[in-house]
């Protein structure tokens, strides 16, 4: 048996066309082009004779082909040659019914049912069932149910998608996505940076600049500063101290923010000393400082 393409034909139970593959019975040599055919009583080759072929069983003439693709037919009877072989080749499908004649028309021999020889495992398993297709299982042939792609045919750009028991095809919508929001204001000393898409009227929001912390004359210092724009709750505020000295002695006051809002934050200062009048902060302190939050626009 093999397989044969063909194209444009209708799906089963489906509906619409494919490309398929039907079976076919697989071309054999009916009978050997290399065999002597004898005489009735097996004393000469049968110079002169024929072998005619019929359907199996029956007495329907059924041609043979010089060639496996069975193209060129060679027709129901061939003659057989002074050595008794076949004049020419006998390829086939299906089965035959095969009778030899001597030269005076005597039937010497008689067969029938010839066909390909193959195993069980290789017969087509029956009964037919419907909307399966013939596969195997490495051993032997079986049946597997079977689900068709949809018809393509006017469908440009669709993809197939399945719906639980089969396949159907549809559009793909891809959404534009959401443009870009980002605005970015002021210089390396001051500024902010807004980022987000026109969707989402929330965005990330950071804002950076710098401010002085007046001296205290004490060891200690506090103070509040706003920021320019605000936020939609209070942001995460770094602070980053400037000076190498605000004290007589040298030292440099820690830094800690200890309160912010959506305006603005609260800073503390301290030089860590407070037993000497050296360590008093007096002079100005000049910082840093970073916000980050979020703000609706």
């Amino acid at each position: 048996m093999f397989w044969r393409q063909r194209e444009n034909h209708p799906k089963p139970a489906i509906g619409g066309f494919c490309r398929y593959w039907e079976l076919e019975m697989a071309a054999f040599r009916v009978l050997d082009p290399f065999q002597t055919f004898f005489n009735l009583d097996s004393t000469a080759p049968a110079a002169g004779g024929r072998v005619d072929f019929f359907e199996s069983g029956t007495s329907t003439p059924k041609a043979v082909y010089a060639d496996p693709g069975l193209t060129t037919s060679n027709g129901s009877s061939i003659d057989l040659d002074a050595a008794g072989r076949l004049e020419v080749d006998c390829w086939g499908d299906g089965a035959y019914r095969v009778r030899q004649y001597d030269a005076d028309d005597t039937l010497v021999k008689e067969l029938d049912n010839i066909q390909p020889t193959t195993s069980s495992g290789l017969e087509i398993p029956t009964p037919l069932e419907a909307g399966a297709v013939l596969s195997n299982d490495g051993a032997i042939l079986q049946w597997l149910q079977a689900l068709f792609m949809p018809d393509p045919t006017g469908q440009n750009g669709k993809f197939p998608q399945a719906n639980g028991s089969g396949y159907t095809l549809v559009d793909i919508t891809i959404p534009t996505p959401a443009a870009p929001d980002i605005v970015l204001t002021g210089t390396g000393a001051a500024g902010s940076f807004r980022a987000g898409t026109t969707a989402v009227a929330k965005k990330f929001y950071l804002q950076w600049g710098s401010d002085t912390m007046a001296a205290s004359g004490q060891t200690a210092a506090a103070g509040s500063f706003n920021f320019p724009a605000g936020f939609d709750e209070a942001p995460r505020v770094l602070i980053v101290g400037k000076s190498a000295s605000v004290a007589a002695e040298g030292q440099i006051p820690a830094v800690a923010v200890t309160n912010t809002t959506t305006t603005g934050f609260s800073v503390a200062m301290n030089t860590d000393d407070y037993t000497r009048n050296g360590s008093r902060i007096n002079s100005a302190v000049p910082f840093d400082w970073f916000a980050i939050g979020f703000k609706t626009v």
